[in-house]
């Protein structure tokens, strides 16, 4: 085809610049479209790209699983490696490159150009990959799709204001996470507590000082999501040591109280008489994030259940 951008009518290039913009499993099993030469080449390039960034989510999730097996099978090579940073590091540097691969094609749909970029064009060109890659295109929507009244569900159930609740759930974002994405992983915890003591009860907070205190004195169920070290709980004003919570007080209804943070369990009998009457869950080691997730959906819910109702 000649790459010149005048023949190429805008509505053929703003129909390109859609596949790039998510449209392009809708286009791709159009038939008209799959006719039209020029729609078909940023069609496949799409997907071409599509297919990169799914290769680079997946290597980035197959990175966390088995650094999560390091961390927890072989601490002193963990340690001595710290490749959590680098990890992070090289995915946004992927996902940076990725970003410009994306803008550089779409400038070449709005031009009108059939011209090829380098990687993007040999993936683009594997007959079986493109098919493949439309279905999971498909596939990854509809779980956006679904995740969106479940993420709407999720924060309904919590609340972020003054009154009292009976469950705290306390997460760290480092100012970088949005609030739903932890609403979400409380979900199943939220459900439960809806179900014990009714709709309200549930406080979902960024982990502070203040915030913490204020879960002590008022709940009954307190998840705790903090980084941590021997010395104590590490909040951003600082370590928050079993003494300062003692000098502090807790809800004489604390009933239980979840710790995420790594190597807690090294003062496991401090924590559990500063936290006294509730039954007191930490780590003495490493902790991962995916087992934390797994007993927030698949442990705690049980736990809320366990617990009276007075």
């Amino acid at each position: 085809m000649n790459d010149c951008p005048v023949n190429i009518p805008w509505h053929e290039r703003l129909t390109a610049l859609a596949c790039y913009m998510g449209a392009a499993p809708i286009v791709f099993f159009c038939r008209k479209s799959r006719c039209n030469d020029f729609l078909n080449h940023h069609i496949r390039q799409a997907m071409g790209l599509f297919s990169m960034l799914l290769f680079i989510l997946m290597a980035f999730v197959l990175a966390v699983l088995a650094l999560s097996y390091v961390m927890l099978q072989y601490r002193s090579f963990y340690d001595l490696i710290h490749p959590e940073p680098h990890t992070l590091n090289i995915t946004r540097k992927l996902i940076l490159c990725w970003v410009v691969f994306w803008g550089f094609a779409a400038i070449l749909a709005l031009r009108g150009s059939v011209s090829e970029m380098p990687l993007v064009a040999f993936l683009s060109k594997r007959r079986r990959l493109i098919p493949i890659t439309a279905a999971a295109w498909i596939v990854v929507y509809t779980t956006l799709l679904a995740l969106l009244p479940l993420s709407l569900h999720a924060a309904s159930l919590t609340r972020q204001d003054e009154a009292p609740g009976t469950v705290y759930l306390l997460y760290e974002d480092i100012d970088r996470f949005p609030r739903w994405l932890f609403t979400l992983g409380f979900y199943r915890i939220s459900l439960a507590a809806t179900e014990r003591w009714g709709h309200g009860q549930v406080v979902a907070l960024r982990l502070t000082q203040d915030s913490l205190k204020r879960a002590l004195r008022e709940g009954r169920f307190v998840f705790i999501g903090s980084h941590g070290m021997k010395e104590g709980l590490l909040l951003k004003s600082g370590f928050v040591l079993p003494k300062d919570i003692r000098k502090w007080g807790v809800n004489p209804k604390l009933r239980f109280v979840y710790l995420t943070s790594c190597d807690s369990g090294t003062q496991k009998e401090a924590w559990e008489a500063a936290f006294a009457p509730a039954k007191v869950v930490t780590y003495g080691r490493l902790t991962a994030l995916l087992e934390h997730i797994w007993w927030l959906w698949f442990k705690g819910p049980d736990i809320i259940r366990s617990l009276d109702t007075a």
